[in-house]
């Protein structure tokens, strides 16, 4: 055993190598090659936006060259105006930009007057005298220096034509992609291996309809809150509106922080166009009303509840993105990590982005409790079923958080991941949580106790039996929380309790039931002892086996053939059937048994 865990960890190491060298030599590749990957990632997000518009034309009757080339029209005048738009705005605004120095002065002056007067008036109150130079006058401001713009445009055309070529490559793989879309999915089909056809393809199908659907809404949405900024700007005054709103459009791909790197821009020259600060503040509303109208009603209207990514994984993959490929790769980010998820989805080999990046829970309700009960948290771990409670009823809660826990502790304990102290918190924490449970649900009103037209039950007494250690002990207290004490007296055992002593304490008073709780994993031959012992000692006795945790018809199967009446496998189906054989077993009671006290413990 200890030979094979050898093995096991062995691999563990070279496998944690393997992927750590392949992540760092895929990483280098992005950065280094940038000139390929930047272009390649463009036309695959093309591709992916200009799709259902090569798709409407096909299905209107057009063939498959004239389609693309239409698309590819269509986006190229878009850039064209985009292009067009740009720069006659930022050569206006380099032409009035000096007219504005007066009124920046201005105000830099008021705010500067203001300060002084404040910190004179903060000298006379605590007796500090102001510093003088050494001849009696106020220092020399330094010399300001020349625009450096002038100088640096050399640098400047050199990356710009790299841009163009770049976006250049990009429409012509965009267009190679579109006509050539069939091929391409069949090759990826081909190298994912004729057994996975059916898979594969439903993967390809549903993620790149997702995909498509998901960017076309990111620029409506997009589009949206560059149009309402531009309007709103136009409309208190601010010059050059489309520009800012083109900028708005653009960032707003850079998740949660975009929007507000774009508003600097409009603030600050509404900063220098106006004298008072009316302008400033109703230019900071009013991209604060958009984008919250935007973010918060339309985007979640049209891409549901979610966009499947989380906002942790967005604004690190924004970082990352730009760390490697610059501005353009921050504002691909998004998209980008939207399809590695997507795609992480159907692929179990990148299911680990799926883990990493998507925004669905990384773990289950169940193991979340066991979790902070792991690390003694008990607040947190209330907090957790308090949580679902909203949800679930609480009669639901037992089987979906506390069985569970039991289950996973148990599994610890017997491979000594779990100290003796630890295992006693686990359990003595879940007692508590069913007993906050149990105080909730309605079989514990007394209403629930007048069945058949009012008339009050015979209790049936129930004898609750763990079959091995303190887990079991805690299925019977959860059992004794949520049976109705109006119709069930339950006396639990101790885990220590033997085969003979149980033997001999049911003798002397047989109950109606009895429940041998035998969680998950093993306990099965004890539990099949027990049963066969308690079958030839009491043949008349009903026995239910409390499997809680476990699925197996071969274990229920092994159980009913010791001697058992039912192996039951959740609390719910627990209760339904003693629910079920409670007027059965209580009818044929003697009548001296209603007045005799209550032997629950």
């Amino acid at each position: 055993m200890a030979k094979a865990n050898g093995n096991r960890s062995w691999q563990a190491s070279i496998s944690l190598m393997a992927s750590t060298v392949l992540t760092v030599v895929v990483v280098t590749c992005l950065y280094w090659a940038q000139a390929i990957f930047i272009p390649l990632a463009l036309a695959l997000y093309l591709t992916f936006l200009l799709a259902p518009l090569v798709t409407f034309l096909e299905r209107k009757g057009s063939p498959r060259a004239p389609a693309v080339v239409g698309a590819l029209l269509v986006a190229l005048m878009l850039l064209g105006g985009v292009v067009w738009l740009v720069t006659t705005q930022v050569a206006g605004l380099v032409e009035r930009l000096p007219r504005y120095n007066q009124t920046i002065q201005a105000k830099v002056r008021a705010i500067t007057d203001r300060i002084d007067r404040i910190e004179r008036g903060l000298n006379r109150t605590f007796g500090f005298r102001p510093q003088e130079a050494e001849n009696g006058e106020a220092p020399d401001e330094p010399a300001r220096p020349a625009p450096p713009w002038l100088a640096s445009l050399p640098t400047v055309l050199v990356p710009a034509a790299h841009a163009l070529a770049g976006g250049g490559l990009a429409l012509v793989l965009t267009g190679f992609m579109l006509a050539k879309r069939e091929d391409l999915r069949n090759r990826i089909i081909r190298l994912a291996g004729r057994h996975r056809l059916t898979v594969v393809t439903h993967a390809l199908d549903d993620a790149g309809r997702r995909i498509s659907r998901f960017l076309l809404m990111q620029v409506f949405c997009s589009a949206v809150a560059g149009t309402g900024i531009a309007a709103g700007l136009m409309l208190i005054g601010i010059e050059y509106a489309p520009l800012w709103g083109l900028i708005v459009f653009v960032l707003r791909y850079v998740p949660y922080v975009g929007i507000w790197f774009a508003a600097l821009p409009p603030v600050a020259l509404s900063f220098a166009m106006f004298d008072g600060w009316t302008q400033p503040l109703l230019t900071i509303g009013l991209i604060f009303v958009v984008e919250m109208l935007v973010g918060n009603v339309l985007e979640p209207l049209l891409f549901g509840r979610s966009m499947g990514v989380s906002e942790v994984s967005l604004l690190v993959s924004a970082a990352f993105w730009a760390f490697l490929w610059g501005p353009i790769g921050m504002v691909l980010s998004s998209p980008i990590t939207v399809c590695l998820v997507v795609l992480a989805r159907y692929q179990p080999g990148l299911r680990y982005l799926d883990v990493m990046l998507g925004d669905e829970p990384a773990l289950s309700p169940p193991m979340r409790l066991y979790q902070r009960l792991l690390a003694r948290d008990q607040d947190e771990a209330s907090e957790i079923v308090e949580d679902r409670l909203k949800e679930v009823p609480p009669e639901q809660l037992f089987d979906e958080l506390l069985v569970p826990t039991l289950v996973t502790a148990r599994r610890d304990r017997e491979s000594e991941e779990l100290s003796e102290e630890e295992e006693a918190f686990i359990l003595s924490a879940t007692a508590e949580i069913a007993r906050e449970l149990a105080d909730r649900m309605e079989t514990l009103s007394p209403k629930r106790a007048l069945l058949n037209g009012g008339a009050r039950l015979t209790k049936a007494r129930v004898l609750g039996c763990p079959a091995r250690d303190e887990e079991d002990v805690a299925a019977v207290q959860i059992l004794t929380a949520v049976l109705d004490p109006m119709r069930f007296d339950v006396e639990a055992l101790s885990a220590y309790t033997l085969g003979s002593e149980l033997v001999s304490r049911t003798r002397e008073e047989p109950p109606d039931v009895i429940c041998i709780t035998a969680l998950p994993p093993g306990g099965l031959a004890h539990t099949r002892y027990l049963c066969k012992r308690l079958r030839a000692s009491f043949p008349g006795v009903k026995i239910f086996v409390l499997r809680w945790g476990a699925n197996a018809e071969s274990d229920k199967a092994a159980l009913v053939e010791a001697g058992a009446d039912a192996a039951l496998f959740s609390l719910a189906e627990t209760q339904k059937e003693l629910r079920a054989w409670q007027p059965a077993l209580t009818e044929q009671k003697a009548p001296r048994r209603d007045t005799e006290p209550a032997g629950a413990v």
